[in-house]
């Protein structure tokens, strides 16, 4: 944290935009308001003044005073209200519990961009297979599907893949991207990798994940059907389908993990 010190007597003037910020919101904190407004304040600051600022804000909201803090920081907005409005050009779109309200915002910020490319993806997909001839395939998808659409974490999840051997192939593979709404490669599995192949009678394969360890959030399934060696594909669809997978909170509206998957722990005693 920044110490005035030798600044104090200077003039206002010659305050960095920080300094001036912690100033103003140092002096507001210091009186008995009845309302305080407090917009981003603490983003100017180091860790050392955001937990003074915090500390010292929660003593006033104890107090009765009503407070309306602006800020884009989730941890920020759980750790301090208890009341939350979302809003997005100058109209609300939620307001209600705090841990309700910044969960479907931090969906909203990470899922839509995604959703929407996604969706321009397919389009475009659909548009080109209306454009030139039905491919001579070996090996056709002709559905993939999830037994649910969302999971809670841990839950096992099944991907179930049917298929037409047009061509009679005795044994072929049978595999599986998974993606975030980033667009990352979050986990690939495939019948070989397992030794485990497709015969040419079987009309539908299923992939069962065991205690799914996903993190929070909405994931994308792109499926490939190769050869015995997976050296190439007879047939694959890019974003075949998609499901959802649900992360606990704790009684602050904190997420059990975070990152780019959970783990299943416990404290020892």
């Amino acid at each position: 944290m920044l110490i005035f010190g030798e600044h104090l007597y200077q003039p206002v003037k010659t305050y960095s935009s920080g300094m001036f910020a912690r100033l103003a919101f140092a002096c507001a904190i210091n009186v008995e308001p009845e309302v305080l407004i407090v917009d981003e304040v603490l983003s100017v600051g180091d860790m050392a003044f955001q937990e003074k600022s915090i500390t010292r804000m929660k003593e006033i909201r104890n107090n009765g005073t009503t407070i309306l803090f602006v800020s884009h920081s989730l941890p920020a907005i759980r750790n301090f209200c208890s009341r939350a409005i979302w809003m997005r050009d100058g109209q609300i779109v939620l307001d209600g519990e705090t841990s309700f309200v910044t969960e479907e915002y931090k969906t909203y910020m990470i899922d839509n961009p995604r959703e929407k490319q996604v969706q321009e993806k397919i389009q475009l997909m659909e548009q080109q297979k209306k454009k030139k001839k039905q491919e001579d395939k070996t090996i056709r998808i002709l559905k993939v599907e999830t037994d649910k659409k969302e999971y809670d974490l841990f839950d096992d999840i099944k991907i179930t893949i049917n298929v037409d051997n047009i061509k009679n192939i005795d044994k072929y593979g049978a595999g599986i991207i998974i993606t975030d709404t980033k667009g990352e490669m979050v986990t690939v599995i495939n019948s070989i990798r397992i030794d485990e192949y497709i015969g040419k009678d079987e009309k539908q394969i299923t992939f069962k994940i065991k205690r799914n360890n996903f993190a929070e959030g909405t994931y994308y399934i792109t499926v490939s059907i190769c050869d015995e060696k997976i050296m190439f594909s007879y047939d694959k669809i890019d974003y075949a389908t998609s499901f959802k997978v649900r992360v606990p909170k704790n009684s602050f509206g904190v997420l059990h993990s975070e990152g780019m998957s959970s783990c299943d722990y416990e404290i020892l005693k």
